[in-house]
């Protein structure tokens, strides 16, 4: 008879497992997957802001490299038909050099 007792008390007692059980754990699963959702939403749209900045910012220097490409050309052509060596500094204190062919008293 002890036995029957100690399993009557222990159902009247606290029920970790009722019948509403499973649906409060779900419920706290949904909440908690709203959030790390919520988070992982607002890190992308950071870094979808990030990639277009730069994306931005590499599209406007294409002409400004061009136009960098052009004037150091132009600074190199006019060292080599003047045969300035002022030009020729400057040049080679920013890394670049050039050779001048002369071929044929040209």
């Amino acid at each position: 008879m002890g036995s029957r007792r100690a399993k009557k008390q222990h159902k009247s007692g606290l029920r970790l497992f009722g019948p509403g059980t499973g649906l409060f754990v779900l419920g706290i699963l949904s909440v908690l997957v709203m959030v790390g959702n919520t988070y992982l939403y607002s890190q992308v749209k950071g870094l979808q802001t990030r990639v277009s900045e730069r994306e931005r910012f590499l599209q406007e220097t294409v002409p400004i490299s061009r136009l960098n490409e052009r004037l150091v050309q132009s600074i190199a052509n006019l060292a080599a038909a003047t045969d300035d060596e002022g030009l020729r500094k400057l040049l080679a204190a920013q890394g670049i050099g050039f050779r001048v062919d002369r071929q044929g008293g040209q």
